[in-house]
């Protein structure tokens, strides 16, 4: 019986040093009163997200955002998570549905380019592009069911350059357009399997 005494009494003990220690590494600053190490915010307002109360947590470096960067919903299902290095995001960040599956996946550089894919609460890829600073350059991709439907092309200006095309399910090219700084200059069109039914460059332009 004073075995078992003893024993509860370390359990409670190391209970209270755990928690002890657990309290002094969240939301605390340092001698010049800067924050320092694992911080938790509480979002009321998060409208601008999915309109609900969040919790944020925070990991600070002489007061810069310096780790990780997590955001939980009311319910306590992660939405974002990713990675800050003196500020500025790097690496794969992720956004969850209210389901916890994942809708998108992006990856920052220097805080400024995104390569982007997102997928629709199925799990299926439906959004491959990349951004800077908020605009669309390069390949974006659109999917059904995980497969490409339709390809654009975008320059640093964020103009339509280049290829514009429709595919039909099984692949095959459906409908093609060429842009020349945001306005198609030419088209073709094609049957399920692969015959050209329509050239704007042919003199016949037969459909």
């Amino acid at each position: 019986m004073k075995t078992n005494i003893t024993l509860l009494f370390l359990l409670v003990a190391l209970q209270l040093c755990a928690q002890s220690d657990t309290d002094t590494l969240i939301n605390q600053r340092d001698s010049l009163g800067l924050r320092q190490g694992k911080w938790i915010f509480f979002e009321e307002d998060y409208e601008r997200l999915y309109g609900e109360f969040a919790e944020i947590h925070m990991d600070f470096l002489n007061d810069t955002i310096h780790g990780k960067y997590k955001v939980y919903d009311v319910n306590g299902v992660l939405r974002f998570d990713y990675q800050l290095i003196k500020g500025l995001r790097v690496g794969p960040a992720y956004e969850y549905y209210r389901s916890g599956k994942i809708y998108r996946i992006y990856y920052h550089v220097a805080d400024r380019e995104a390569y982007t894919l997102e997928f629709n609460n199925k799990g299926y890829l439906f959004d491959e592009y990349m951004q800077k600073e908020d605009k669309l350059i390069g390949a974006h991709k659109t999917y059904k069911k995980g497969k490409l439907y339709i390809l654009r092309n975008y320059d640093d200006d964020n103009q339509l350059n280049g290829q514009f095309i429709y595919y039909y399910k099984n692949g095959q090219e459906r409908h093609v357009l060429l842009f020349e700084n945001g306005t198609a200059i030419s088209q073709k069109r094609y049957t399920r399997s692969g015959k050209l039914e329509y050239d704007s460059d042919s003199p016949k332009k037969q459909w």
